[in-house]
């Protein structure tokens, strides 16, 4: 499958649906703060495809940010007027002002390096 670095889109992916993510209990019990950055294929349809951590401060963040972004649907770049899929990233971050707050936009979401590992 060919993938699209977003810079070199006409029109990036735009969120159809993002999910919030769960904070995890014994996280939040704690007190404890942090984020994960999630890596993911937009495919042609709109579906994430292979979801990756990039970085996270605490697995148990990653593992509920990967379980988010992997059920968002978006509308599909676009380059050259063809649907192509792309890969992106996106930071999700767990504080305790607002622990289960809204997905990142997609005018945060950067590129990211090819994934390592699948999940």
């Amino acid at each position: 499958m060919a993938v699209t670095d977003i810079a070199a889109l006409d029109q990036i992916p735009v969120p159809r649906f993002q999910s919030l993510p769960v904070y995890p209990f014994n996280l939040l019990k704690q007190g404890i703060t942090g984020y994960a950055v999630i890596g993911f294929i937009v495919d042609t349809h709109g579906d994430v495809r292979d979801p990756w951590v990039v970085k996270a401060t605490h697995e148990e963040f990653a593992n509920s940010a990967w379980n988010c972004v992997s059920k968002w649907k978006f509308k599909p770049g676009l380059r050259a007027g063809r649907k192509v899929n792309t890969r992106m990233a996106v930071p999700i971050v767990f504080n305790l002002e607002e622990p289960a707050a809204a997905p990142s936009t997609a005018k945060e979401v950067q590129p990211s390096s090819a994934p390592p590992d699948s999940h």
